[in-house]
């Protein structure tokens, strides 16, 4: 029986709780001040087909998904035209305090894919005979695209 390991680059998309989704969206984030790395993104309707390729036709071993290309920080903030805040050792302690005042806390992981970016070889995902439909940037002006909450008072309702 083939043991097929899916390794998913984030999963962002305008429904999913993303922490980095939650960063991206923000009219101000914080970025790295000394470089801007590329990362790739996987949207969650990929994410579930390629369970589904995985689980139809079992490939032995580890298997990347990921969208196609990649973007660095800086980039895909331009997409939502949104500014970025360069930061910077003790910054991001400052850049994480007021993430979570903001509801989008900034966890470790997302820190450390804002620095030093996340990429992966998806050549081994055309064994399972699917690739993803949307780039990475296309992920991106999906996330950024979607309208943000807009919370009403109860005195305006009635």
């Amino acid at each position: 029986m083939p043991v097929t390991l899916l390794r998913l680059a984030p999963v962002v998309g305008a429904h999913v709780p993303s922490p980095l989704g939650r960063v991206l969206r923000l009219r101000a984030s914080p970025v790295s001040a000394t470089s801007d790395p590329p990362f790739s993104l996987l949207h969650p309707d990929d994410a579930a087909a390629a369970v589904v390729a995985a689980l139809r036709d079992g490939v032995q071993g580890p298997v990347n998904v990921a969208g196609a290309g990649a973007l660095t920080p800086r980039q895909a903030l331009r997409l939502g035209v949104r500014v970025p805040v360069p930061t910077l050792g003790p910054g991001w302690l400052v850049a994480r305090i007021a993430g979570h005042a903001l509801g989008a806390p900034v966890p470790p992981h997302v820190v450390e894919l804002l620095c030093h970016g996340r990429g992966a070889d998806t050549a081994l995902a055309d064994a399972l005979g699917y690739r993803p439909e949307l780039s990475t940037e296309a992920v991106v002006r999906h996330l950024l695209d979607w309208p943000s909450v807009r919370h009403i008072s109860a005195l305006a309702v009635a």
